[in-house]
């Protein structure tokens, strides 16, 4: 799949909120309307992880949906 495909979808959704700036949740939202779902949670909070780290005020992991801590091996078989 070609990244402009994912750049046109969220680009969509940018313009119906009347923004000209992609955010990441525009992204998250296209990618769930392109049925990839399951990246969809392990990118959400690694983006809020990136948040947190820029804010420098956050304490906790990224973690998955069931509560166990996602570690950079089982992050990396989100992306296989």
């Amino acid at each position: 799949m070609n990244i402009t495909i994912f750049y046109f979808s969220a680009n969509t959704f940018a313009m119906q909120h009347k923004r000209k700036t992609i955010s990441g949740n525009d992204v998250l939202e296209a990618m769930k309307e392109m049925d990839f779902e399951r990246f969809v949670e392990p990118l959400k909070q690694a983006l809020e992880g990136m948040y947190c780290r820029r804010k420098s005020s956050c304490g906790k992991s990224l973690k998955e949906p069931n509560g166990e801590k996602i570690t950079l091996n089982k992050y990396t078989q989100y992306l296989s």
